[in-house]
């Protein structure tokens, strides 16, 4: 049994380079990830979407999901440790703007040889074939704005998961915040993007620290999304008094794509995520989600264990 789940103007600004996304797929399922990415790019392209490039770090990040899914019997887009898509890429140190496809394949024999690939296949053709409302898969496969993905897998004698870790990635140069502090901190994150992308605004998201699930209450969550909003800046506006330099709260941009933004965290613990929001230059003026950073807010400055597991894939484990 298959199942598919988806659940302005400024002083130039000193960054160090963005984690360059790598083009090589791991050593481990190598054939079967190009038969997913040729699989979703083949989709994209009869759409006239361009083409999505592979990202090694957003395989880490799958992988390491989808190991956690096995291991606690799970099959979406939350295990056990109750922490959702977007954070995991976070603390991982991915720049990109998230998006998340889940399959699951499950069966009391073991898998025979040809067969792990035609689950992953059939998991993207079954995505591809939903209808609106309900194709959020097929919707995150055809996102135009997309442009890189890592395809997550992990087999567990007849338990497979396989997920696309979809993400829309326009830095040339990226400092996010750190990835935990203090209530009250002042933090900032800081960038380049790349032409023709303009920044526009950046968006303070809020959630509360992700809490421990049971299986049934993981399994039992079919989609996401991302949390409620703290607040939207945009750039030349923001709060003025909040700081002696008065840049607080302020988008900070010029037109070479440079960016900076500082804000200071809440009075309490949470997860505090920042979108930067930007435009085509010289185009139509629409707003696109283009990078993702975030800090983890804690009384004691400490990552709680789960999600120290996750930034640990800040650096990359060897391959297998």
């Amino acid at each position: 049994m298959l199942a598919a789940l988806i659940v302005a103007a400024c002083a130039p600004i000193v960054a160090p380079p963005a984690p360059a996304p790598t083009a090589v797929i791991g050593d481990r399922f190598r054939e079967e990830r190009r038969a997913v990415l040729d699989a979703l790019n083949l989709a994209r392209a009869r759409a006239g979407v361009v083409a999505l490039a592979y990202d090694s770090t957003l395989e880490h990040i799958g992988d390491r999901h989808c190991r956690e899914l096995v291991a606690d019997g799970c099959v979406g887009h939350f295990s056990t440790d109750g922490v959702p898509p977007y954070l995991g890429t976070v603390l991982a140190g991915h720049p990109g703007y998230h998006r998340q496809n889940v399959a699951s394949h499950s069966h009391g024999l073991g898998l025979v040889p040809g067969q792990l690939n035609d689950i992953i296949l059939s998991a993207v053709a079954e995505m591809m074939a939903e209808t609106p409302p309900n194709d959020g898969h097929r919707r995150a496969i055809l996102e135009p704005t997309a442009t890189h993905v890592g395809i997550g897998l992990a087999v567990e004698g007849s338990e497979v998961r396989v997920t696309h870790e979809l993400a829309t990635v326009a830095t040339r140069s990226w400092q996010p915040p750190p990835v935990v502090t203090l209530p009250g901190t002042v933090v900032s994150l800081a960038g380049q993007l790349a032409n023709p992308w303009q920044v526009a605004a950046v968006e303070l998201l809020w959630e509360a620290l992700p809490q421990p699930l049971t299986r049934e209450e993981a399994n039992r969550i079919r989609s996401y999304r991302y949390p409620p909003r703290r607040g939207m800046f945009f750039v030349g506006e923001g709060l003025p008094g909040l700081g002696s330099s008065g840049r607080l709260y302020t988008v900070h941009a010029d037109r070479a794509g440079t960016f900076a933004f500082a804000w200071r965290t809440g009075p309490t613990p949470g997860v505090e995520l920042a979108v930067v929001w930007a435009h085509r230059s010289g185009g139509e003026r629409q707003l696109t989600a283009v990078a993702l950073g975030g800090t983890v807010v804690t009384v004691d400055g400490a990552l709680p264990p789960a999600l120290a597991r996750r930034a640990a894939l800040r650096e990359p484990p060897a391959e297998e």
